[in-house]
């Protein structure tokens, strides 16, 4: 890979809101996990995070899940996802390739 250097790379977390009518509510983040929130190098090429709580976390009907970068002076929005809870499938997981997500910067939130 031309151009990128070791160092280049992200530090993300994310936050998941259930989308109601206009409003969205945060039902979970894990920007305060350790063994989550770390840096990940452009050439690992593959990020799997988990739910990892203390207390159940139900999540059910239209989500929003959002990343973004954790920097040192404030936090930088990279990209977010939304779905319906119908569509997972008995896996249990989702898979997202780079032209499934939408840029954060296409959107503005109301």
């Amino acid at each position: 890979m031309t151009g990128i250097t070791q160092s280049a790379g992200c530090k993300p977390f994310y936050e998941i809101y259930q989308v109601i009518g206009v409003e969205n509510v945060l039902l979970f983040d894990n920007k305060n996990q350790k063994d989550q929130v770390k840096f990940y190098y452009i050439t690992e090429r593959v990020i799997e995070l988990e739910i990892i709580s203390d207390m159940p976390v139900l999540l059910y009907g239209n989500l929003l899940v959002k990343f973004k970068n954790m920097g040192t002076m404030s936090n930088q929005n990279l990209f977010r996802i939304t779905f319906n809870t119908a569509f997972i499938g008995p896996s249990n997981r989702l898979e997202y390739g780079r032209w499934n997500i939408s840029p954060e910067n296409l959107h503005t939130d109301h």
